[in-house]
Parts: C-alpha cells; structure tokens; sequence
C-alpha cells in the first residue's frame, strides 16, 4: 500500500506523537478496528513499508490507570487535538503500516498526525514504571532480540531510551493480548 498519496510531501510521525488508527481489536488482530482511536508513536520502522509501533489510546479507565498507562488531562489531551482525556495503555501495543488502510486523517489536517506530546506528558512518559526491557519480557513486540536490535533504534522518553525504530515485516504484529 504505501503512504498515500495525499499524505506525500507532509512529515512524517515522530517518537511521541499522537495520531488516529483504526487499531485492532484482539478478536481480529490482523484486520483494523471499526473506529478510530489516539495512538501514541513509541517506535518507528523506516523500512518499506514505513510502519509505527504505536499504543493503543483511549477515553476509558482514565479514573483507575494502571501504573505503566499514560494518562493525558482535558487540558494535556486538547492541546494537540483531542477533546476528552485519554488514557495511553502502554501494555496494547501493535505494529502498523503508515496508510490509510490503519491511520485516519485526522479532521482539518493533511495527515494523522495530531500533535506531540505535552512536555509534561512527556516527562510522565519517561517516569513511567515500563521500561523497554519490561516491554520485551512481557511479549509486546515478539520475537525481538533486545540486546541486538537495540542498536537500530530511536527512542521516545529515557524510561524506555532503547526502545527501537527496527526492521518489521509489512504484517501487522499485534503485541498485547490486553481484553478490549
């Protein structure tokens, strides 16, 4: 598929941005979502196709997190576009190509990129109780060597600083098995 061609000439998601995806519901991992969700970017592939390793967002569960969640406040959520609280659930996460088979333009932009990251959020995000190395253990992105991998990689926050940009294969590898 490939970035559409709408989308040509608009940058690209960066570590730590929120865009919209159809992300996919653990009854059908290998299909998108039927509605649009917040995913927040913790990893790129730069490799064709050019895929984000994104967490699955949502306005639910905000009152009760648990400790390796993202919680973004009204304010934090509609500073880059969003009109609700949102909780991030670090632990549902999943690789998906950058098209528009998976990611939604968003609303009165090119792309479905929505915003970075309050700073605030941000710092959150790097005290978070997850770290890479916990994110391996616990399958989020099977298969993968930490120790050799981590060398290609990019990363969002020093909480999880080896997190990767690494090779993937086109298909979408769901990593959590978390209950919607």
């Amino acid at each position: 598929m490939g970035i559409p061609a709408s989308w040509q000439g608009a940058s690209l998601p960066v570590l730590a941005e929120v865009c919209l995806a159809y992300f996919p519901y653990n009854e059908a991992p290998d299909a998108p979502g039927p509605v649009e969700h917040p995913v927040l970017v913790l990893a790129i592939s730069r490799k064709d196709p050019f895929s984000l390793f994104v967490a699955y967002g949502t306005s639910q569960g905000i009152d009760h997190p648990h400790p390796w969640d993202l919680v973004l406040s009204k304010d934090e959520a509609q500073e880059i576009g969003l009109s609700k609280p949102t909780r991030f659930a670090l632990d549902r996460t999943v690789w998906l190509p950058y098209d528009d088979v998976w990611f939604k333009r968003a609303i009165g932009r090119q792309t479905p990129r929505l915003g970075a990251l309050p700073k605030a959020a941000l710092k959150r995000l790097g005290e978070s109780r997850i770290t890479w190395e916990h994110a391996h253990q616990m399958s989020l992105i099977p298969g993968m060597e930490p120790k050799a991998d981590l060398a290609k990689t990019e990363h969002v926050a020093p909480a999880i600083s080896d997190a990767p940009v690494v090779e993937q294969s086109a298909k979408v590898k769901p990593a959590s098995q978390a209950e919607e």
